[in-house]
């Protein structure tokens, strides 16, 4: 998202080019789409907080106070879904059916959690 200061005009940007057709089903959907999605804007729900913290730093060596910055929050663990996919491909085979012992071992687990 931009700021109000961060917005520039950009030639051309938003004219419907000459030679596009547009279905009325692709009009249909796109207003569903808006009208699913949107909400009333609220500018007050945004902060900018580079602007803030630009502040604190500007403001604390004015001082002369020392500024520790922030650490930065720690990202959730990324999961790549293709490598994922793909070892459980290997793990069964290609035929995409597990090893009879393989699914007798995990039928084995099973009941035991179950009896337990």
């Amino acid at each position: 998202m931009y700021f109000q200061n961060e917005i520039c005009e950009v030639q051309g940007y938003g004219e419907k080019p000459k030679n596009l057709q547009i279905k009325p089903q692709e009009i249909k959907l796109a207003e569903q789409l808006i009208a699913t999605l949107s909400e009333d804007f609220n500018p007050a729900k945004y902060r900018d907080t580079f602007q803030e913290r630009l502040r604190a730093l500007v403001e604390s060596k004015q001082e002369g106070k020392p500024f520790t910055e922030r650490r930065a929050p720690r990202q959730a663990q990324f999961i790549d879904m293709m490598d994922a996919l793909k070892k459980s491909w290997r793990e069964t085979g290609r035929t995409g059916k597990r090893s009879r012992v393989a699914g007798e071992h995990a039928v084995a687990r099973n009941a035991k959690r179950l009896a337990s």
